[in-house]
């Protein structure tokens, strides 16, 4: 838990009301322009376009139909 939670940082919003990431998370995470926020149920995460991409793809190819149906049946309980 140290490893995520320690390095945590406040991210203020801006006037525009939009949250400023600090340049040390947007370097760690690779945000550089084009950044996807996804929601995740109780979570939010943000990905860079291309990162979100490759992960999607790797879901794809590693989820059965089985899985899907289990997970989409956890959320509605």
């Amino acid at each position: 838990m140290r490893l995520y939670v320690a390095s945590a940082q406040e991210c203020p919003l801006d006037k525009l009301g939009r949250l400023v990431i600090p340049p040390s998370l947007r370097a760690h995470a690779g945000l550089d322009k084009d950044v996807v926020w996804a929601g995740m149920v109780k979570v939010i995460e943000l990905w860079s376009r291309e990162g979100w991409a490759r992960a999607q793809e790797e879901a794809r190819k590693e989820a059965s139909s089985a899985d899907v149906m289990r997970v989409l049946t956890e959320l509605r309980q």
